[in-house]
């Protein structure tokens, strides 16, 4: 009897024990893939934000509303650039833009076509700046035209002698000195020890191809949007980030239209539509108007008849324009020619490059 009760008491844990085991197997199969799924997963998010076309208020507008939406979503940024610069306002705007987001989390720019003059003090305090080797950057200063003089007479009157003008030649200059001061003093700064260039050579307005921007420190290594951001996300620490791309579409509605005034940043472009056209000047008296300060590569502006001057160590000089088809830097015909061929927007496009890209 007593062994009976022994057997039955071990057949009852070898059957407990089985069916434990093989409720764990089957409880263990359920919840695998949840932690597989947790493993394999997106730890964080990088936002990629474009800088299209050329700078004006509508363009700093969009920016900002992609930064604000990239800092609710993402946990780094990707900014990329391909515009020839524009309005020195707008520019201004989108620096301080992209330095307050800088403060929150990392910033990583890498550059398609053009990042020249405003673009490029845009993406300034990025933590890092990637380039293709065909890529140009640079192009920091200042230009602006001055509208011609209109004096009182028996239509105009005034009741101040500065009334009808509203501005003199010196607060012109004094305020294409100051815009370029915090241009050049801002980018010394962000590119610290790994700039290779003193603050007169950047002041000079270079462009420089992205081989060259990489050795002298204007950029910071030879990469792609992927690289560029691989690099935002291990500032972020992130291992298995989603990607995420912010356009102008997604935060006013409708297409995603760009504007460009260099050809190198047309055919770059990224937008899903585009269309070619210089940043022109205001053919106006000085009367009711003001100066036109911007921040763009001169090859980008079409300036009519005025005289677009920029500031350098010999003081106001005068400079090239998109409508100016003086032989600049040595590029060919030939290759242009072809190009114009082949697309109606190029006939300008071309003498803009030849004025400006390579200079």
């Amino acid at each position: 009897m007593m062994f009976e009760r022994t057997r039955s008491a071990l057949a009852w844990a070898v059957d407990s024990y089985v069916l434990f085991v093989l409720l764990g197997v089957l409880l263990g199969a359920a919840v695998a893939p949840v932690a597989v799924d947790t493993a394999t997963g997106p730890d964080g998010t990088v936002a990629v934000v474009p800088i299209q076309g050329t700078i004006d208020g509508e363009l700093s507008t969009e920016y900002q509303a992609m930064l604000a939406e990239a800092r609710a979503e993402a946990d780094a940024v990707v900014i990329v650039a391909n515009s020839g610069g524009g309005s020195a306002a707008a520019s201004e705007a989108m620096y301080m833009q992209t330095l307050r987001l800088r403060e929150s989390m990392p910033v990583v720019a890498t550059v398609d076509g053009v990042a020249a003059s405003g673009a490029y003090f845009a993406i300034a305090p990025a933590d890092e700046v990637y380039v293709k080797p065909s890529s140009f950057v640079g192009s920091v200063g200042v230009i602006g035209s001055l509208p011609p003089d209109v004096e009182p007479n028996d239509v105009v009157g005034t009741t101040g002698p500065r009334k009808v003008e509203g501005f003199g030649d010196r607060e012109f200059f004094a305020t294409l000195e100051t815009s370029r001061n915090a241009f050049v003093g801002s980018v010394v700064e962000h590119r610290g020890d790994r700039l290779g260039l003193t603050e007169n050579e950047v002041a000079t307005a270079r462009v420089f191809g992205g081989s060259v921007a990489v050795e002298n420190g204007m950029a910071d290594a030879i990469g792609d949007r992927r690289a560029a951001i691989r690099a935002a996300a291990d500032r972020a620490g992130l291992d298995r980030p989603s990607v995420e791309v912010i356009t102008p579409a997604d935060v006013g509605g409708g297409d995603w239209t760009a504007t460009y005034a260099l050809r190198a940043a047309y055919y770059a472009g990224g937008a899903d539509e585009k269309r070619f056209e210089p940043i022109r000047t205001a053919n106006t008296p000085r009367q009711g108007s003001f100066p036109t300060v911007l921040m763009a590569h001169p090859g980008a502006v079409a300036a009519g008849d005025a005289t677009l001057v920029t500031l350098d160590s010999r003081g106001a000089v005068e400079v090239a324009t998109a409508g100016d088809e003086r032989s600049v830097g040595g590029t060919g015909s030939g290759a242009d020619a072809g190009a114009n061929a082949t697309d109606e927007n190029a006939t300008d496009a071309g003498r803009i490059d030849a004025a400006g890209v390579f200079g």
